[in-house]
């Protein structure tokens, strides 16, 4: 099995308030002519991606877009699109944003950002809000296929000190729109180059939504700066695909979500003799999983079927967003923790009284980190306060003396039930996922002394109820299982980026 061995380049951080950037564009002044994007069957180089994003720069311009203006990115749209628009918003110091109206779980508009303009695909920008849509001008055609809407009295258009913009559903399903400031960007992206191997000569598969942060900034700019190859694609549920790319470019690591992670575990377990005649994944170097809480029993069974390290990333939004890395390269590594935090990241736990606890004691997480963002463009009350480079999370966990990390679940987190020990949202699931084949279950409590599970299995494969909750009652006792429900909602109705 591969293990991941690194000397991190010293990332060069000088004028990173002034022009972000001008900081991936002197990195890639030596690779001009080496593949930066794949999408389907079109590659650009690296020099082929400044002449396009120089060119839609000047667009803008034309546009009156100034430093602070925010731009949304609208998706559906090419994934080499959105990030040559993305780099084009940032050269003018303008605050980009990317929004996806598929995501019927996202439900925001170009409005809720403040956005001077916003670009969209002609065939897509029906499906904007007309209440939003009234609040800007007449579709001004910027291709064949684009188009672009400027606020009406945009010269009162808000403005923004933030260099980039990015979403979060969280794991809380709270919609967030956060602020990125330059140089606590390039800090997270320089960190995470570092504690994941990052080379000039990887190429990552992107089967992440490039409207949140994992995908944006994780995967995609911290590959983009070291000068790798990213391929994209557009059809991130449909796991067989996954491998065919793997294969067909020979890709170094994939970065993926639990649902997904799930599928390409599933997939190979069930029908890896099928798999092995056409395809091969013996280039990976790693696969990551985050964005919430994973199962060690899949973790396992990854190990052994894709013969590469396994890489739990944690992470939050508004830490910009890397925090912690965890390895994983056999059963004997400590596959439950979220792993030890970046270079530069501390993280430590306060006890209800609001002092540090001892090493491994349990407690409130805090992070502080130099790219803890500048805080929310659209605020809401999810629990966390951010104070300067200090994040007060909602999550109980511990820290041991060597730094390494491991969540139990949210402060509001345990299930209280009758007769029964409290239990911890995540350990009822990993009961469940590791004696099923399911794609993902979602566990309410909506009031004390009741348990409602929806489980979406697998495709193809039969879940039974009565199954699942004599599981559960050989785990936690049969006193419970009144009150417990079970149900399998339909695949549309399940959030599964996350």
């Amino acid at each position: 099995m591969g293990t991941l061995t690194y000397n991190p380049p010293v990332l060069p951080l000088t004028g990173a308030a002034g022009n972000l950037a001008q900081v991936f564009r002197k990195r890639h002044l030596g690779l001009l002519n080496e593949i930066a994007l794949i999408e389907d069957q079109r590659q650009l180089t690296f020099a082929d991606f400044w002449r396009d994003a120089d060119r839609n720069a000047a667009t803008l311009t034309r546009k009156g877009v100034r430093k602070g203006h925010i731009i949304a990115i609208v998706c559906p749209m090419s994934s080499i699109e959105v990030v040559e628009w993305l780099m084009a918003a940032i050269q003018l110091g303008a605050a980009p944003i990317i929004l996806n109206l598929a995501d019927k779980f996202q439900k925001l508009q170009p409005a809720d950002a403040g956005a001077y303009g916003f670009i969209v695909s002609k065939d897509i920008q029906k499906f904007i809000n007309p209440a939003n849509l009234e609040q800007y001008a007449a579709a001004d055609l910027l291709s064949d296929h684009l188009v672009w809407h400027q606020l009406t009295g945009s010269d009162q258009a808000q403005t923004t000190e933030a260099a980039l913009l990015v979403t979060s559903s969280g794991s809380t399903n709270h919609k967030k729109i956060i602020k990125y400031g330059a140089e606590g960007l390039l800090f997270n992206i320089k960190s995470n180059i570092a504690a994941l191997g990052i080379r000039r000569e990887d190429r990552t598969l992107m089967v992440l939504p490039l409207t949140y942060s994992y995908g944006l900034v994780g995967q995609f700019m911290s590959h983009f700066l070291m000068g790798s190859t990213v391929v994209f694609s557009n059809k991130w549920l449909i796991t067989n695909t996954i491998i065919e790319l793997i294969s067909r470019h020979r890709i170094n690591s994939v970065f993926t979500v639990p649902p997904i992670f799930r599928q390409m575990v599933f997939l190979l377990e069930k029908f890896d003799f099928l798999y092995r005649r056409r395809y091969s994944w013996s280039s990976l170097r790693y696969i990551t999983v985050g964005g919430n809480h994973i199962e060690s029993s899949n973790i396992l069974k990854a190990l052994s079927i894709y013969r590469c390290p396994i890489v739990k990333t944690f992470g939050l939004a508004e830490a910009g967003p890397r925090v912690a890395t965890n390895i994983i390269t056999s059963a004997d590594d400590p596959i439950d923790a979220v792993g030890y935090p970046l270079n530069g990241v501390h993280v430590y736990a306060l006890g209800e009284d609001g002092r540090p606890v001892a090493d491994g004691d349990c407690g409130k997480l805090v992070i502080e980190t130099p790219s803890a963002s500048l805080g929310y463009l659209r605020r809401h009350h999810n629990g966390l306060t951010i104070d300067g480079r200090t994040i007060h999370t909602q999550d109980l966990g511990t820290v041991n003396r060597d730094g390494l990390i491991r969540i139990f679940g949210r402060a509001d987190g345990q299930l209280l039930l009758p007769g029964c020990e409290p239990i911890w949202q995540n350990e009822l699931a990993d009961l469940i996922y590791a004696n099923f084949y399911v794609l993902k279950l979602k566990i309410e409590q909506p009031e004390q002394g009741q348990l409602n599970i929806e489980i979406a299995p697998m495709p193809n494969c039969k879940i039974k109820g009565e199954d699942v909750l004599a599981r559960i009652g050989a785990q936690f006792g049969e006193g419970i299982l009144s009150r417990v429900r079970i149900a399998f909602p339909k695949i549309s109705q399940i959030k599964l980026d996350k």
